[in-house]
C-alpha cells in the first residue's frame, strides 16, 4: 500500500508541482476511510491525517486497488490543505513527493472533486479497476450522495448522534463545501454540533448563486452554530466585505420566524 504524505517541504514547494507531468502519483478514486499516522518532525512527534482510497483509474504512479494519500497534520489549520473529504466522495487525486520517499497532496495540486471534467483533459489510463460495493451508514451516505431525505429521516434518533460524523465538525464542513441548507441544518441541529470557518469566507465558495449562499447563511445562523455567523459578520464588517455584509443581512430579512 502507498503511502502519501503532507509535509512543511511540499508546502514550500506549493505552486511548483500541478499536472501530470510533475506528478508522482495521480489516479481517480473514492474515499473508504479516515487514517492517521504519528511521525517525528525534528524532536517532536506530530500526528498527520488521510484518507484511503479506492482506485478505479491509474494514470501516473505504482498501480492497484487501494492508495492512502496524506493530506493535513490534526490540529494544524493550513490554507493549502485539502477540504475535509468524506467516505464514499470520489476525487481525483495528483501526488508528489515530500523528500522522504513519500507523497502528498493538496490544494496547490490538480487534486480536485471534477472528476468528469479532469478526466477529460487526461489521456486513456494505463491501470484500471473496478469500485467495490459501497456500504455506508445512512448519515455517512447523506453526507457523500447529498441526499437530505436521510438526515431527515435520521435526526430524532440520538443514536446516530453517537455513532456519527456529527461530533467530529468534518460532516458540517462537507456539507457547507457541497452549499447543501438542508443537511446542514439537520447536522447543526445537534447540540454536540461544531463549525470553525477555514477563513475569508471560503465556506460560500460551494454555493453557485445568491439564493444558495442566503439559504446556507439561514441554516446555519437559525442552529446551535448561530455564533459562528455572529462572528463571520463582524469580520466582514472590520474588513469592509460590503459583499458579505450584504448577504448575512440579507438572509436576516428573509429568514423564516422562529
Amino acid at each position: 500500500m502507498l503511502l502519501l504524505f503532507l509535509t512543511e517541504m511540499a508546502l514550500a514547494c506549493c505552486g511548483s508541482f500541478m499536472g501530470l507531468e510533475g506528478a508522482a502519483a495521480v489516479f481517480e478514486g473514492r474515499v473508504a476511510d479516515r487514517q492517521y499516522r504519528e511521525f517525528d518532525e525534528g524532536g517532536r512527534t506530530v500526528t498527520a491525517a488521510g484518507h484511503k482510497f479506492e482506485v478505479r483509474r491509474w494514470w501516473k504512479g505504482p498501480g492497484g486497488e487501494e492508495v492512502i494519500v496524506w493530506t493535513d497534520m490534526v490540529g494544524v489549520s493550513r490554507s493549502t490543505d485539502l477540504p475535509p473529504l468524506a467516505t464514499g466522495q470520489t476525487w481525483v487525486v495528483y501526488a508528489y513527493p515530500d523528500g522522504k520517499a513519500q507523497l502528498w497532496s493538496n490544494q496547490c495540486t490538480r487534486t480536485t472533486r471534477e472528476v468528469e471534467r479532469e478526466v477529460a483533459e487526461l489521456p486513456a489510463p494505463i491501470e484500471e479497476h473496478r469500485y467495490p460495493p459501497l456500504e455506508l451508514p445512512p448519515l455517512e451516505r447523506a453526507i457523500a450522495t447529498g441526499d437530505s431525505r436521510w438526515v431527515e429521516a435520521l435526526i430524532d434518533d440520538q443514536k446516530a448522534y453517537a455513532n456519527s460524523l456529527l461530533i467530529d465538525g468534518m460532516a458540517i464542513d462537507v456539507a457547507i463545501d457541497h452549499c447543501d441548507a438542508p443537511i446542514v441544518a439537520a447536522l447543526a441541529s445537534s447540540p454536540k454540533a461544531w463549525w470553525r470557518p477555514r477563513g475569508r469566507y471560503g465556506w460560500l465558495d460551494g454555493c453557485e448563486t445568491q439564493d444558495q449562499k442566503v439559504a446556507l447563511i439561514q441554516a446555519l445562523a437559525a442552529s446551535s452554530l448561530h455564533k459562528a455567523v455572529d462572528t463571520e459578520h463582524e469580520l466582514a464588517r472590520r474588513q469592509g466585505r460590503d459583499d458579505i455584509i450584504r448577504l448575512m443581512e440579507l438572509a436576516r430579512r428573509t429568514a423564516a420566524p422562529q
